[in-house]
């Protein structure tokens, strides 16, 4: 089962992160207010709280690096004739996908096959977001 994460935000920058999990059948809220930091329980007193305005969530993918990626990323990736493009990754309802001109391309064709020869999730990397790193959509 994958983790149930959000980054956090407030006035379109990034001011946390939050997990969900299950704990003796009851669903926790976690927050923490950088990615290395320890999660701090939110409930019941709400001391760790962290005020936002907005949550992208997590998709339960790494890319090449490692690194998780979160709706909002803007990522770099081969196109079908291999040349590199950047973009966003975006929810499309039911599930998460990489933005383009014509139709997104969800984020699983980038991984279907990792699986299996542990080859396409070399395909796509995070290089920001689009709330720290909008210029990176500009070009």
């Amino acid at each position: 089962m994958r983790e149930i994460k959000f980054r956090l935000i407030k006035n379109d920058k990034i001011v946390g992160y939050e997990r969900h999990a299950l704990i003796d059948s009851n669903i926790s809220i976690m927050h923490r207010p950088t990615l290395d930091s320890a999660w701090k329980f939110v409930y019941p007193d709400f001391k760790h709280w962290i005020c936002h305005d907005d949550k992208k969530q997590f998709t339960g993918l790494y890319d090449k690096n490692g690194t998780e990626i979160y709706e909002g990323d803007v990522v770099k990736y081969y196109d079908s004739f291999k040349m590199w493009l950047v973009s966003e990754v975006i929810d499309v309802g039911s599930a998460f996908a990489v933005k383009t001109p014509e139709n997104p391309i969800p984020l699983y064709d980038f991984v279907r096959n990792y699986y299996y020869d542990n080859s396409s999730i070399l395909e796509i990397g995070v290089i920001g977001n689009i709330h720290e790193n909008p210029e990176l959509l500009e070009s």
